[in-house]
Protein backbone atom coordinates (compact mmCIF):
# COMPACT_ATOMS: atom_id res chain seq x y z
CA UNK A 1 0.00 0.00 0.00
CA UNK A 2 3.03 2.80 0.43
CA UNK A 3 3.96 1.77 -2.83
CA UNK A 4 0.65 2.32 -3.88
CA UNK A 5 0.62 5.77 -2.26
CA UNK A 6 4.40 6.89 -3.86
CA UNK A 7 3.14 6.33 -7.23
CA UNK A 8 0.22 7.78 -6.79
CA UNK A 9 1.42 10.86 -5.58
CA UNK A 10 3.98 10.47 -8.62
CA UNK A 11 0.93 10.72 -10.35
CA UNK A 12 -0.79 13.66 -9.71
CA UNK A 13 2.49 15.18 -9.52
CA UNK A 14 3.35 14.21 -12.83
CA UNK A 15 -0.16 16.24 -13.92
CA UNK A 16 0.93 19.09 -12.13
CA UNK A 17 4.02 19.14 -13.90
CA UNK A 18 2.64 18.35 -16.98
CA UNK A 19 -0.02 21.53 -16.49
CA UNK A 20 2.87 23.68 -15.60
CA UNK A 21 4.50 23.01 -19.08
CA UNK A 22 2.09 25.44 -20.58
CA UNK A 23 3.65 28.10 -18.16
CA UNK A 24 5.51 29.71 -20.56
CA UNK A 25 4.28 32.64 -22.73
CA UNK A 26 5.42 34.83 -25.66
CA UNK A 27 5.77 38.51 -25.02
CA UNK A 28 3.89 40.47 -27.56
CA UNK A 29 3.66 43.44 -25.18
CA UNK A 30 5.45 45.65 -27.91
CA UNK A 31 2.85 44.66 -30.38
CA UNK A 32 0.03 46.16 -29.05
CA UNK A 33 1.69 49.98 -29.39
CA UNK A 34 -0.85 51.27 -26.62
CA UNK A 35 -2.96 48.35 -26.26
CA UNK A 36 -2.90 47.65 -23.03
CA UNK A 37 -4.47 43.99 -21.75
CA UNK A 38 -6.52 43.48 -18.57
CA UNK A 39 -5.60 40.71 -16.40
CA UNK A 40 -8.52 39.36 -17.02
CA UNK A 41 -7.69 39.51 -20.65
CA UNK A 42 -6.09 35.90 -21.41
CA UNK A 43 -2.67 36.72 -23.85
CA UNK A 44 -3.13 33.33 -25.41
CA UNK A 45 -5.74 31.68 -26.29
CA UNK A 46 -5.75 28.15 -27.76
CA UNK A 47 -8.91 26.02 -29.13
CA UNK A 48 -8.76 22.15 -29.20
CA UNK A 49 -4.62 22.35 -28.25
CA UNK A 50 -2.22 19.40 -28.80
CA UNK A 51 0.85 19.14 -27.10
CA UNK A 52 3.39 16.73 -27.14
CA UNK A 53 6.65 17.33 -25.22
CA UNK A 54 10.20 15.23 -26.58
CA UNK A 55 13.66 15.04 -25.24
CA UNK A 56 16.01 13.37 -27.48
CA UNK A 57 13.51 12.32 -29.51
CA UNK A 58 11.55 10.48 -27.10
CA UNK A 59 7.82 11.30 -26.17
CA UNK A 60 7.29 12.24 -22.54
CA UNK A 61 3.92 13.88 -22.34
CA UNK A 62 1.15 14.19 -24.20
CA UNK A 63 -1.80 16.65 -23.36
CA UNK A 64 -4.97 17.79 -24.94
CA UNK A 65 -8.23 20.23 -24.30
CA UNK A 66 -10.76 22.15 -25.27
CA UNK A 67 -9.18 25.69 -24.42
CA UNK A 68 -6.07 26.81 -22.99
CA UNK A 69 -5.72 30.43 -22.17
CA UNK A 70 -1.97 32.30 -20.66
CA UNK A 71 -2.77 35.42 -18.21
CA UNK A 72 0.75 36.91 -17.78
CA UNK A 73 -0.29 39.92 -15.93
CA UNK A 74 -1.32 37.22 -13.36
CA UNK A 75 1.24 34.69 -14.00
CA UNK A 76 -1.60 31.48 -14.67
CA UNK A 77 -2.49 29.23 -17.30
CA UNK A 78 -6.01 28.08 -17.16
CA UNK A 79 -6.62 24.51 -19.22
CA UNK A 80 -9.83 23.25 -19.99
CA UNK A 81 -11.12 19.35 -20.01
CA UNK A 82 -8.11 19.07 -20.00
CA UNK A 83 -6.64 15.16 -20.49
CA UNK A 84 -2.62 14.09 -20.18
CA UNK A 85 -0.55 11.20 -20.70
CA UNK A 86 2.97 10.93 -19.37
CA UNK A 87 5.49 7.98 -20.73
CA UNK A 88 8.03 6.07 -19.88
CA UNK A 89 11.86 6.19 -20.86
CA UNK A 90 10.21 3.02 -23.47
CA UNK A 91 7.49 4.91 -24.84
CA UNK A 92 5.10 2.88 -22.05
CA UNK A 93 2.39 4.81 -20.46
CA UNK A 94 3.37 5.84 -16.58
CA UNK A 95 0.02 7.94 -15.88
CA UNK A 96 -3.03 9.40 -17.57
CA UNK A 97 -5.38 11.68 -16.09
CA UNK A 98 -7.89 14.63 -16.91
CA UNK A 99 -9.88 17.17 -15.53
CA UNK A 100 -12.42 20.21 -16.33
CA UNK A 101 -10.33 22.52 -15.39
CA UNK A 102 -6.44 23.15 -14.04
CA UNK A 103 -5.50 26.92 -12.84
CA UNK A 104 -1.57 26.79 -12.98
CA UNK A 105 0.17 29.68 -11.34
CA UNK A 106 3.62 29.74 -13.28
CA UNK A 107 5.78 32.21 -10.64
CA UNK A 108 4.53 30.34 -6.94
CA UNK A 109 3.96 26.97 -8.65
CA UNK A 110 0.37 26.50 -7.18
CA UNK A 111 -2.52 25.09 -8.63
CA UNK A 112 -6.23 24.60 -8.52
CA UNK A 113 -7.54 21.46 -10.06
CA UNK A 114 -11.70 20.98 -10.77
CA UNK A 115 -14.24 18.86 -11.56
CA UNK A 116 -13.82 15.14 -12.40
CA UNK A 117 -10.18 14.95 -11.51
CA UNK A 118 -9.01 11.09 -12.54
CA UNK A 119 -5.18 10.16 -12.26
CA UNK A 120 -4.31 6.63 -13.29
CA UNK A 121 -1.01 4.84 -12.69
CA UNK A 122 -0.53 2.45 -15.20
CA UNK A 123 2.29 0.84 -13.07
CA UNK A 124 0.46 0.50 -9.76
CA UNK A 125 -3.14 -0.15 -11.56
CA UNK A 126 -4.17 2.36 -9.49
CA UNK A 127 -6.31 5.25 -9.56
CA UNK A 128 -7.54 8.76 -7.50
CA UNK A 129 -10.46 10.56 -8.16
CA UNK A 130 -11.59 13.85 -6.80
CA UNK A 131 -13.57 16.90 -7.08
CA UNK A 132 -11.47 19.72 -6.36
CA UNK A 133 -8.02 19.65 -5.73
CA UNK A 134 -5.24 22.27 -4.77
CA UNK A 135 -1.79 22.15 -4.73
CA UNK A 136 0.97 24.13 -3.09
CA UNK A 137 4.14 24.23 -5.02
CA UNK A 138 6.36 25.71 -1.76
CA UNK A 139 5.31 23.05 0.21
CA UNK A 140 4.59 20.17 -1.95
CA UNK A 141 1.21 19.54 -0.49
CA UNK A 142 -2.20 19.09 -2.31
CA UNK A 143 -5.45 19.26 -0.81
CA UNK A 144 -8.86 18.14 -1.10
CA UNK A 145 -12.30 20.13 -0.23
CA UNK A 146 -13.02 18.91 2.97
CA UNK A 147 -16.87 18.41 2.24
CA UNK A 148 -15.82 16.49 -1.22
CA UNK A 149 -14.55 12.59 -1.13
CA UNK A 150 -11.20 11.89 -2.61
CA UNK A 151 -10.72 8.28 -3.44
CA UNK A 152 -7.85 6.52 -3.95
CA UNK A 153 -8.28 2.94 -5.91
CA UNK A 154 -6.19 0.10 -6.81
CA UNK A 155 -7.48 -2.83 -9.73
CA UNK A 156 -7.00 -5.40 -7.56
CA UNK A 157 -10.46 -3.97 -5.49
CA UNK A 158 -8.22 -2.14 -2.62
CA UNK A 159 -9.40 1.31 -1.87
CA UNK A 160 -9.57 3.95 0.75
CA UNK A 161 -11.18 7.66 0.77
CA UNK A 162 -12.68 10.51 2.96
CA UNK A 163 -13.12 13.61 2.99
CA UNK A 164 -10.61 16.65 4.70
CA UNK A 165 -7.58 15.08 2.22
CA UNK A 166 -4.15 16.32 2.64
CA UNK A 167 -1.16 14.69 0.87
CA UNK A 168 2.14 15.62 1.76
CA UNK A 169 4.71 15.12 -1.22
CA UNK A 170 7.83 15.92 1.46
CA UNK A 171 6.90 13.44 4.18
CA UNK A 172 5.36 11.43 1.86
CA UNK A 173 1.88 11.24 3.84
CA UNK A 174 -1.51 11.07 2.78
CA UNK A 175 -4.40 11.81 5.47
CA UNK A 176 -8.30 11.79 6.03
CA UNK A 177 -9.51 13.63 8.31
CA UNK A 178 -13.22 12.50 8.30
CA UNK A 179 -15.84 9.59 6.80
CA UNK A 180 -12.63 7.22 6.06
CA UNK A 181 -13.12 4.42 4.72
CA UNK A 182 -11.38 1.59 2.77
CA UNK A 183 -10.76 -2.07 2.16
CA UNK A 184 -7.50 -3.76 1.64
CA UNK A 185 -7.07 -7.00 -0.89
CA UNK A 186 -4.57 -9.63 0.82
CA UNK A 187 -2.78 -10.99 -2.30
CA UNK A 188 -1.90 -13.88 -0.05
CA UNK A 189 -4.02 -17.29 -0.75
Amino acid sequence: MKKTKKLLFLSLLSFLVIVSFFGCSLDYREALVGEELSENTPETVLINFKYTRVRNGKELAFVEGEKGETFTKKNETVLYKVHFIEYDENGDILNEGRADKAVYNNKSENAEIHGNIYVYSYREKAAVTAKDLNWTGETRILVGDPKETITLKKDDGSYIEGKGFKADFKRKSIKFFSDVKGKYVSKEK
